[in-house]
């Protein structure tokens, strides 16, 4: 009876959410216009037709090798796409590659990267792996250029996304079959957009491996009982905490599916494992994260920005990032400080905007500028300077692609949101035919987490891109229950009756 509530509730949930966003990207995307639109309803006549295909091939063995084959020949894609694609240091990313690349020469860190690791504790487990990587690629292979050490940054980054291509597709083969998992991956193959962050080594990319790879484990434990599992997802959930921290959701969905399918002395001895075994092993990381990086408890207070400040920026504009909000929050001393005047602008800015404002602002103004870019703001970070290809900027064909002066960029653009459609038109597909448990249930949950959390938390379309792996999969899932139910049988039984007469 538990269950059957949760899945009535996660549902209805779902379906509210994503045909409002599909409404949004259909009528008011930045990029959407009536070509958009109708190339979207043909793309998906287009995947109809091409799954119908792809379902009725019979040789399993042989949609197994041509899965790796597109797997294989991607990997070595993105790598030969981020190094045509290299940014020049700007934002967070220049504060982690520099760092990085100081502590490979052994050299000092800067006192401006010093503060800036202690304000933003998120970014100080990424540094320092990329730090220790750095290392040992000047020990052993000598390396001392910039160009040298960002390209293995590049070769990291691709392992992280490729590795979240491979366990979408294992996930992919557990919900269904060989072949649902080799359309699986042959769309995400083609979100370009997600290949493009190939050349920049952040939170985004290191953390896409995680969600999939949380579930699976989640599922051997529903299988097994086994509690190793759930303190290996503890594990995996401090280490994706320390990189994304929005990794933490999956951690909250498992939590609620356990409420909702075990009886109560399971759930409490459930529920105490992770969150034991979670607490203790984040404690742990940030001890050492903090003694490595030799930041005590003064420089915290000192430097470190509360939660609020993200949530009293989220309230001006379309609810972005603002240099003039951190260094507002910045000219306060102390941490105690810097909270209160955050919640003292917070409380101003809701009541200035009263209900019906501040109602507008999260569910309109942060919605659709979270949800509605399909490029996920690739294309922003990815023209700020192909610092080390050549002087001519912006020549090649991949940066007439990808970035914002590119030649190409509107065609790009008219492939992308597009793309995105047709993503939205399946995830909506999957929200019809919901069977009443499978691990897609977990997915929708971990969404929906995700987008209730960016609607009061400093938003951008880049924080999505952690979860397009599953996105794209769940996607998939719908448009594979409309084949199967109505061109698949229907062509069945046209073919049995035929025979009959």
């Amino acid at each position: 009876m538990k269950t059957k509530i949760e899945n009535k509730i996660i549902n209805i949930s779902f379906s509210v959410f994503i045909i409002y966003i599909a409404i949004l990207n259909f009528i008011l995307a930045d990029h959407q216009n009536i070509l958009t639109d109708v190339l979207s309803i043909i793309l998906s006549i287009v995947l109809i037709i091409a799954y119908k295909k792809i379902i009725s091939i019979n040789n399993v063995k042989l949609i197994n090798i041509l899965s790796i084959v597109i797997l294989v020949l991607n990997f070595i894609f993105i790598i030969y796409l981020g190094i045509n694609l290299m940014v020049s240091f700007e934002w967070d990313y220049a504060r982690i590659q520099e760092t990085a690349i100081d502590y490979a020469n052994s050299i000092k860190m800067h006192s401006n990267n010093f503060m800036y690791f202690t304000r933003y504790p998120n970014n100080r487990l990424t540094m320092v792996m990329l730090a220790a990587i750095y290392k040992i690629a000047h020990v052993v292979l000598g390396i001392t250029s910039v160009k040298s050490y960002v390209i293995v940054s590049i070769i990291i980054n691709a392992i992280f996304i490729e590795a979240s291509f491979v366990l979408t597709y294992i996930l992919a083969r557990k919900i269904k079959d060989e072949k649902f998992a080799f359309m699986t991956t042959i769309l995400l193959v083609l979100m370009f957009p997600l290949l493009g962050y190939t050349s920049i080594y952040y939170t985004d990319t290191l953390s896409l491996l995680f969600f999939p790879l949380i579930i699976l484990l989640y599922k051997r434990f529903n299988d097994s009982k086994n509690i190793v599992y759930l303190l290996l997802i503890s594990m995996l959930s401090v280490i994706g905490f320390q990189i994304k921290a929005t990794v933490i959701f999956a951690l909250f969905t498992i939590i609620i599916d356990i409420v909702f399918k075990n009886n109560i002395k399971s759930i409490a001895k459930y529920i105490a494992i992770l969150i034991i075994s979670f607490g203790c092993i984040n404690m742990a990381v940030d001890t050492g994260l903090n003694k490595s990086l030799h930041i005590t408890q003064k420089d915290i207070d000192k430097y470190e920005f509360p939660h609020t400040h993200h949530i009293m920026m989220m309230l001006q504009g379309e609810g972005g990032y603002k240099t003039e909000e951190v260094i507002y929050t910045a000219s306060f001393p102390t941490y105690n400080e810097r909270k209160a005047a955050n919640i003292k602008v917070i409380k101003r800015r809701v009541k200035k905007k009263g209900f019906g404002g501040i109602t507008k602002h999260l569910f309109y103004t942060k919605v659709k500028r979270t949800w509605t870019d399909g490029n996920f703001a690739a294309d922003n970070y990815l023209s700020r300077g192909p610092k080390y290809n050549s002087t001519k900027i912006y020549t090649n064909f991949w940066h007439s692609l990808y970035t914002y002066t590119g030649s190409r960029h509107n065609i790009y653009l008219v492939y992308t949101t597009t793309y995105w459609i047709v993503c939205m038109y399946g995830l909506i597909l999957s929200a019809i035919y919901s069977k009443k448990e499978d691990i897609n249930q977990l997915i929708k949950m971990i969404i929906l987490i995700l987008a209730l959390f960016l609607t009061i938390w400093e938003c951008h379309p880049r924080y999505i891109v952690q979860a397009i792996p599953i996105i794209v999969l769940l996607s998939n899932y719908g448009w594979n229950c409309l084949v199967e139910k109505h061109f698949i049988k229907k062509t069945k039984n046209k073919k049995q009756l035929a025979h009959k007469v």
